[in-house]
């Protein structure tokens, strides 16, 4: 018979004490706190019928254990009826069968339990079913997106926030407080200098925050295989080691770098397949005391390996759920070995962007609303050069509450934008801004004259290049921020390249970096 530790025992009956009065409760409840002993308790104390979310086979095994008569629902186990009290399900599986098969498949629920709300997926199925009542568990209250809007045309932004979602948060436990219970392990954080940090690229569109391209330009470089090794051996040596990666590439890599230093490692992603499966990984690490397991985010959530000893963030986010979930795989406490701390190898400068894995946080902060703000634009053609103090600045920064422009660095106000009407001892000044290259526009019209790739290639780098001439960007101005300059140009020219190349136009079989190489000598041409 499971019993309850005081901590789990005090946020189950903060949970049903708002539900009272709420219908869509939200628990924080940190990593290796026994969230699946909590959702079990919580379907036996609910009265009605009850269903249970979750995403993951290792997080469906957990909460069948302590929940009796329980219909379970996957892609190969059907114990469910429509008279079943209390049913555990796949999300994927479910929204798989409710699609095909109608919303009455499952019958109707009194009450949804999802564990990891923080995972966007089960908003698809929970809105498609029939309930009561929703109470939904994670450790990582946190949303990694944003919302937009048009204020009188201009575009404000704030992060999106579960409050959309959920009436009330309850936060009666954090890590600070399980670890001096002795519930939870403390972390030890290493900072390691990893070269090239400064080549990753902002992208709005990947979890992490970062471009993959230049997430495997930096962690799959051989300077950072060999710090990932160099902290296994120092911090991790014969101990049970995990490393996240951010994509496949740089995972096999690692694993690759591992395996000839003959290390007693296994791999574990959704495309470079081993001759093992997801369980037989596990087993395999559960087993050895001196595993590394190595993987790209397949085991952030919903896997508890109590040995684990040592985090490798050979990889960088933006993503404060992401890096809490990662690190948190480190902080169970084991019986088995002697274990106060674990260790955290940070190489991504993660712990200086989001803090440490135990930093205390009002998570009522992260769930309430946020204030709308101007959008910040910061691409090649969006900075003005501040007369004073010569800092660009991105176009769409207000920091007075008249609404003027001002300078990041100094606080100038912004010139107002003149037209020099002087033909003869002055010049034009564009007011109205010239629009980026567009993928779209570019591949269509290649299309409407009947010519191929090349042809959609050499468009895109005139428009590039005429960006330059189009703002006056001045060659002291060039030669000061140069490296700004052809970073962004950078974040300009990829996407649309990857468009043009995946597209149907052919004769584009064009290597990345010799095109961009290509660019920037071009537009060097228009300053040197």
């Amino acid at each position: 018979m499971i019993t309850l530790y005081p901590f789990q025992d005090t946020l189950i009956n903060d949970v049903l004490k708002e539900l009272v009065t709420y219908d869509n409760v939200l628990a924080v409840a940190p990593t290796g706190s026994g969230k699946s002993v909590m959702i079990g308790f919580l379907a036996k104390k609910l009265p009605g019928r009850t269903l249970i979310l979750t995403h993951r086979i290792e997080i469906l095994n957990q909460n069948s254990q302590w929940v009796e008569g329980v219909g379970i629902l996957t892609a190969r186990k059907n114990t469910v009826g429509v008279r079943t009290t209390v049913v555990i399900s796949m999300a994927q599986t479910l929204y798989a069968r409710i699609k095909k098969h109608g919303v009455d498949y499952v019958g109707q629920f009194d009450n949804i339990i999802v564990d990891e709300i923080h995972v966007d997926f089960f908003k698809k199925i929970y809105s498609m079913i029939r309930f009561k009542k929703m109470i939904a568990f994670t450790g990582t209250p946190v949303l990694n997106k944003r919302e937009t809007k048009m204020i009188e045309g201009i575009p404000f932004t704030r992060q999106k926030t579960l409050s959309a979602d959920f009436d009330v948060i309850v936060t009666s436990v954090n890590e600070e407080l399980l670890i001096e219970q002795g519930y939870l392990c403390r972390d030890f954080n290493v900072a390691l200098a990893t070269p090239g940090l400064e080549k990753l690229v902002d992208s709005e569109a990947t979890p992490d925050g970062y471009t993959n391209q230049s997430q495997t330009e930096v962690f799959a470089s051989s300077a950072v295989l060999e710090l990932v090794y160099e902290s296994y051996v120092k911090y991790g040596y014969g101990k049970k080691t995990m490393i996240f990666n951010p994509n496949t590439k740089v995972n096999l890599e690692v694993y690759n770098y591992f395996k000839k230093k003959e290390v007693n490692c296994i791999l574990f992603d959704s495309v470079n397949k081993s001759d093992k499966k997801r369980h037989e990984v596990t087993d395999w690490f559960e087993k050895h005391d001196d595993g590394v397991l190595i993987n790209c985010g397949v085991f952030t959530t919903g896997f508890d390996s109590k040995e684990v000893e040592l985090i490798v963030m050979n990889r960088a986010t933006k993503s404060l759920a992401l890096f809490l979930q990662i690190v948190g795989r480190g902080s169970r406490t084991s019986t088995k070995i002697f274990k106060e701390t674990f260790t955290v190898c940070d190489l991504g400068d993660n712990i200086s962007r989001l803090g440490r894995w135990s930093t205390p946080r009002n998570w009522e902060d992260y769930f309430n609303p946020q204030e709308w703000k101007r959008k910040k634009q910061v691409d090649l053609v969006q900075t003005w050069l501040c007369q004073k103090c010569e800092s660009l600045t991105p176009v769409g920064e207000v920091l007075t509450s008249d609404g003027t422009f001002v300078c990041c660095s100094c606080g100038e106000p912004k010139p107002p934008s003149t037209i020099n009407t002087d033909k003869h001892g002055g010049k034009l000044v564009v007011i109205d801004k010239p629009p980026l290259p567009k993928a779209k526009a570019i591949i269509d019209y290649t299309e409407l004259k009947g010519e191929n790739g090349n042809f959609a290639f050499r468009i895109l780098e005139r428009q590039v290049v005429d960006l330059f001439v189009k703002y006056e960007v001045s060659k002291e101005l060039y030669m000061r921020k140069e490296q700004a300059f052809k970073e962004r140009v950078r974040r300009i020219y990829i996407p649309i390249y990857f468009a043009i190349i995946k597209s149907d136009l052919g004769g584009a079989n064009k290597k990345l970096e010799t095109q961009v190489s290509k660019l920037l000598i071009k537009i060097d041409k228009l300053y040197k």
